[in-house]
C-alpha cells in the first residue's frame, strides 16, 4: 500500500509540473529573439524591429578615475577558434550596453547569447549582466580567482551566491559564446559556453531575472560595491529571446557564428582599382532576392555606375584617384529601421613603374627606340592598371677608331692620340690606357672593342720642322707660283685666325683656317698692288697660351 501511494503521489507530481508547463506555453507570448550583430551599429536587423542598444556609463565612482572619454568603436578582430576577421564593437572602460527591454522580453523564461572576448577583466569583479537597473549588486559576474590580486584567468559567478562551473576556466584572449537561458517552470538557468553546458544554477528566489519594461545592461557597473566592477570587451554577437533553449538550439547559433553576415553587407571584386577601370559590386547580405519590402540605397563616393540596380550586382568605375568609401543604406517597410554598412578602395593614379637601364649596338632598337636618351613608355592593359616603363638608352658607335692614317709630328712637340669611346684599349706597345702620347715619329696602332665590335686602326707619324713664319711677298698673277699668302707651316693648331688691312684700315682678308690663304682680291676685285699689314692670333693645342704674330705684306702684280 505505501508503495502505491508513493507511486501516485509521483504520477501526480509529474502531472501537475506537466499542466504547469503546458499553462505556461500556452499564456507564452510568441517567441521573439533580438539579435544584434555589430556590423558598424547597435542596431538590429529590419525584421526584429526592436530598439538600438544604447551605450551607457557605469555607474560606480569609485570607476571613475579610470573612465574613458568616449563610450567605444568598431574595430576589425579575429574570431576564435575561426581565423575569420570582421567588425566588432568594443566597449571602453566604464561604459556598457542597455537593452531598453521595452517589450519585455527577458522576464521570468528568456535566453540571453553573448559572443564576446574579454579584453580587460578590470580587478576583483567584471559584471557581465545586470537585471535591477543598476539598483542592486545582484547578477552574473566574472570573478578573480586569485583574489585580491588580478589575474587573467578567471571564474563564473551569479553574485551573491558564489562561483558555478570549472574554476578559473574564463581568459582575455578566446571568444566565448555565452549562452544564459532560464526556464520559469523549473527555476533553472543553464549556462553554456560556446556549444556545451557549461554548469546550471537553480534560481528559485529570482534573483536573475528581468522585469517588464525594465533594461537589461550589459558590462556596466551599478553604484553598490567595494570596487570598480566594470570591463571592457569586443562583442560579436548579442541576443535577446523570450524562451528557454535547448542545447540543440544553442549548437544551431554557435555553429553559424562565424557564417553571419550583416543584411547590408556587400562585397567589392578588387580593394585597388584604376581611373576608369571598373569593379562588381555584390550585395552578400541575408536578406533574400524575394524580399520586396527593402529599400537599398547605395553612396558610390563619386563613381560612375555603368549597370546595376536596386541590391545589385553593379558595375562601377572611378575617374579621380584617392580612397572611395561606398556605403549601402537598406531600409525596411517593416519598422523603417536603417541599416548600414560601408568599404573602402584606392584608386590608384598608374601600375607599376618599371626602370630599364641598357645599351645596344649602332643599327639596332630596344623597346622601339634606337637612338641614346631616357625614354618614358605608358603600357595600356585592358583590365589592369597602366604602367610607366622608364627607359636609359645608350647607343654604341660601331665605327673605327677615331685616329687619322697619317700624322704629322713638329720637332720638340707631341700628340695626344684619342680613338673615341669602347669598353678596351690594346695598343702596340702594351699599353691598355684610352689615349696614347705620341713623342716621335713611326708606326702606331691601336685595336679596340665593346659589345658590338672589334678593331684595329693604325697612324703613320712623320717629324717636321713646324717653324711658324710668314712670307713678305706674294705675287698673285696666276702663274702658279706665290699665289697666296698664307701661313708657311706643318703645325697643326687648335685655334687660328689671320686677318689683314689694306693702308686705309679695312680689312681686306679673315680667315680662322689655315688653308686657304689670302689670293689678293677684295670685294671680288684684284686688290691693288701694294702693303698690308696682317695680324694671326693661334693656341697650338687647347690647352697652350694664345699667341699673337703681326707682320706686313707686299702684294706685287
Amino acid at each position: 500500500m505505501f508503495i502505491h501511494s508513493m507511486k501516485q503521489n509521483i504520477l501526480k507530481t509529474i502531472c501537475l509540473l506537466l499542466v504547469l508547463i503546458i499553462y505556461e506555453q500556452a499564456i507564452a507570448q510568441p517567441q521573439v529573439r533580438n539579435t544584434y550583430r555589430f556590423y558598424n551599429t547597435l542596431s538590429t536587423t529590419e525584421a526584429d524591429c526592436a530598439p538600438n542598444l544604447l551605450a551607457v556609463n557605469g555607474l560606480n565612482l569609485l570607476c571613475q578615475a579610470v573612465t574613458a572619454p568616449s563610450t567605444g568603436m568598431f574595430i576589425s578582430d579575429a574570431l576564435s577558434p575561426s581565423t575569420i576577421t570582421r567588425t566588432v564593437y568594443h566597449n571602453n572602460l566604464n561604459w556598457g550596453l542597455r537593452y531598453t527591454n521595452t517589450d519585455s522580453v527577458i522576464g521570468n523564461t528568456y535566453t540571453i547569447q553573448i559572443y564576446l572576448r574579454v579584453t580587460n577583466f578590470n580587478n576583483a569583479y567584471t559584471r557581465i549582466i545586470d537585471f535591477s537597473d543598476g539598483v542592486q549588486d545582484n547578477g552574473i559576474y566574472f570573478t578573480n580567482f586569485n583574489t585580491p590580486g588580478p589575474s587573467s584567468d578567471r571564474c563564473l559567478n551569479f553574485y551573491p551566491n558564489g562561483n558555478f562551473g570549472i574554476c578559473p576556466y574564463f581568459n582575455d584572449h578566446t571568444y566565448y559564446l555565452l549562452t544564459f537561458t532560464r526556464n520559469n517552470v523549473t527555476k533553472k538557468i543553464d549556462i553554456y559556453v560556446n556549444d556545451q553546458l557549461f554548469t546550471s544554477y537553480y534560481d528559485g528566489a529570482n534573483f536573475y531575472v528581468g522585469t517588464a519594461g525594465k533594461p537589461v545592461h550589459i558590462f556596466r557597473d551599478d553604484p553598490v560595491g567595494f570596487a570598480c566592477e566594470d570591463g571592457e570587451a569586443n562583442f560579436a554577437y548579442l541576443s535577446f529571446a523570450n524562451f528557454y533553449s535547448t542545447q540543440f538550439d544553442v549548437s544551431s547559433v554557435y555553429q553559424n557564428l562565424n557564417t553571419l553576415v550583416s543584411t547590408a553587407d556587400f562585397s567589392l571584386s578588387a580593394s585597388d582599382v584604376c581611373p576608369g577601370k571598373s569593379i562588381t559590386v555584390n550585395y552578400t547580405g541575408n536578406i533574400p532576392a524575394t524580399a520586396l519590402q527593402y529599400f537599398y540605397n547605395w553612396n558610390w563616393d563619386g563613381g560612375n555606375v555603368i549597370s546595376g540596380s536596386g541590391r545589385g550586382p553593379y558595375v562601377v568605375k572611378w575617374n579621380n584617384t584617392g580612397t572611395k568609401t561606398i556605403i549601402l543604406n537598406i531600409t525596411g517597410t517593416s519598422c523603417g529601421a536603417a541599416i548600414s554598412n560601408s568599404k573602402q578602395l584606392t584608386v590608384t593614379a598608374s601600375g607599376n613603374v618599371t626602370q630599364i637601364d641598357t645599351t645596344i649596338c649602332a643599327g639596332t632598337s630596344a623597346y622601339g627606340h634606337s637612338s641614346t636618351g631616357t625614354y618614358s613608355d605608358t603600357i595600356h592593359h585592358p583590365q589592369e592598371c597602366d604602367s610607366i616603363r622608364n627607359i636609359n638608352l645608350k647607343v654604341i658607335s660601331t665605327t673605327a677608331p677615331d685616329i687619322p692614317a697619317t700624322l704629322v709630328l713638329c720637332t720638340g712637340d707631341s700628340i695626344i692620340l684619342s680613338p673615341g669611346d669602347y669598353d678596351s684599349y690594346l695598343w702596340q706597345d702594351g699599353s691598355t690606357q684610352k689615349t696614347y702620347t705620341v713623342k716621335r715619329p713611326g708606326m702606331y696602332s691601336v685595336t679596340v672593342s665593346n659589345k658590338c665590335i672589334v678593331t684595329t686602326s693604325q697612324a703613320q707619324v712623320t717629324e717636321s720642322n713646324c717653324s711658324i713664319y710668314f712670307p713678305n711677298a706674294f705675287t698673285p698673277n696666276k702663274d702658279g707660283r706665290n699665289e697666296q699668302f698664307k701661313i708657311l707651316t706643318n703645325r697643326l693648331f687648335a685655334q687660328f685666325n689671320l686677318a689683314i688691312y689694306n693702308r686705309y684700315g679695312q680689312k681686306v682678308f679673315e680667315s680662322a683656317s689655315t688653308e686657304p690663304g689670302w689670293d689678293g682680291s677684295f670685294k671680288g676685285s684684284n686688290a691693288e698692288a701694294g702693303s698690308y699689314v696682317w695680324i694671326c692670333s693661334f693656341r697650338t693645342d687647347a690647352a697652350a697660351a694664345l699667341q699673337t704674330m703681326r707682320g706686313s705684306i707686299l702684294l706685287l702684280r
